[in-house]
């Protein structure tokens, strides 16, 4: 019984022991290396604050394509210049088109992004399949030789603001949309210069279901 008694109070000595060297040896270092610790913990703050920032976005964007998806376009665009045009005319017979929609106040490198993705499109996509959509600039000159900064060929009209009825109109956000021959919005789609392989993605889905036909 005597041998039993002391056999547990040395493991249990031994196991104190180390546990109070382990612990001593966690205070050492967290006071030798405080600003190590101190970055660790920033890190991981920024990196929770990025994934949060990136869930709410992923959120609002999800929400506004279901609100403007099926928008019924109107029949008519008015232009920065006074001119009007047909809405129709920017469908290539009875086919859809790819429309980039986008204001000259917005996210900088967000426009760059998708017209730098949107003139890689000129060697597979013909050049009545793409149509850009923009506005505050001050005439059509100004707007084409905006796209020509950035090599894009396609077709762009400079329309007023507000003209065409999206939500995201009022808070200047550029889109995707394909419009159909029914003169409605399919596949509404807001770009997220955090998230760029999605445009990419977005843009090969859409060649593959409507432009290469």
């Amino acid at each position: 019984m005597k041998i039993k008694l002391i056999t547990g109070i040395l493991i249990l000595s031994v196991t104190l022991n180390i546990f109070f060297f382990i612990s001593r040896s966690r205070a050492v270092r967290a006071a030798k290396y405080p600003v190590a610790n101190e970055a660790l913990i920033q890190t991981l703050k920024v990196k929770e604050a990025n994934s949060t920032l990136l869930q709410e976005t992923c959120q609002t964007f999800m929400l506004e394509q279901f609100r403007n998806e099926e928008l019924s376009f109107p029949k008519q665009l008015h232009l920065s210049g006074g001119e009007t045009i047909d809405t129709k005319k920017l469908l290539p017979g009875s086919s859809s088109v790819l429309v980039f929609r986008f204001d000259k106040n917005a996210c900088s490198s967000c426009i760059e992004n998708e017209l730098a993705n949107i003139a890689a499109l000129r060697d597979s996509v013909d050049m009545s399949r793409v149509v850009i959509l923009a506005s505050s600039f001050n005439n059509a000159n100004h707007a084409k030789m905006y796209m020509e900064r950035f090599n894009v060929d396609y077709k762009v009209y400079n329309v007023l603001n507000d003209e065409l009825g999206f939500t995201t109109e009022s808070a200047v956000q550029p889109c995707y949309f394909v419009l159909d021959k029914a003169l409605k919005s399919t596949l509404f789609f807001i770009p997220d210069k955090n998230n760029p392989v999605l445009s990419i993605n977005y843009l090969q889905l859409v060649q593959t279901r409507f432009l290469n036909n």
